[in-house]
């Protein structure tokens, strides 16, 4: 009985684990950084052969920089990194910029916001 207890804990845990991203020690602890922590992360993935691309989003009150990458390849699973929420799964096409905003929008409870422009910076 425990060995099956253990066997499927382990095989939820395997349905919970996040995308292995290169994430500097650094991260987050400086303000203003999203765009240059975002295009090191997209240069991090790509040099390990995942599709990576950085994304601005900006509003009227504030603008953003987002890694946006698909993990596993070769799998239409899209993820959005950030120095704040980390890697979050999104729902979205990986070519549609405005889409991607506006799924991270609703994923760090941003909905409401609204756009002005959304796009690729690579």
């Amino acid at each position: 009985m425990i060995r099956l207890a253990a066997i499927a804990c382990l095989l939820l845990a395997g349905c919970v684990t996040r995308p292995p991203v290169p994430e500097s020690l650094a991260s987050g602890l400086y303000r203003n950084a999203c765009l240059p922590e975002s295009a090191m992360m997209a240069q991090g993935l790509r040099e390990k052969g995942i599709p990576a691309k950085v994304l601005a989003i900006k509003t009227q009150q504030w603008g953003h920089a987002l890694c946006i990458y698909t993990y596993p390849p070769g799998k239409n699973q899209m993820w959005a990194w950030d120095q704040v929420w980390k890697s979050l799964r999104l729902r979205a096409f990986f070519s549609d910029a405005p889409g991607i905003a506006r799924a991270w929008l609703i994923a760090t409870n941003r909905g409401s916001t609204s756009i002005t422009s959304a796009e690729f910076l690579e």
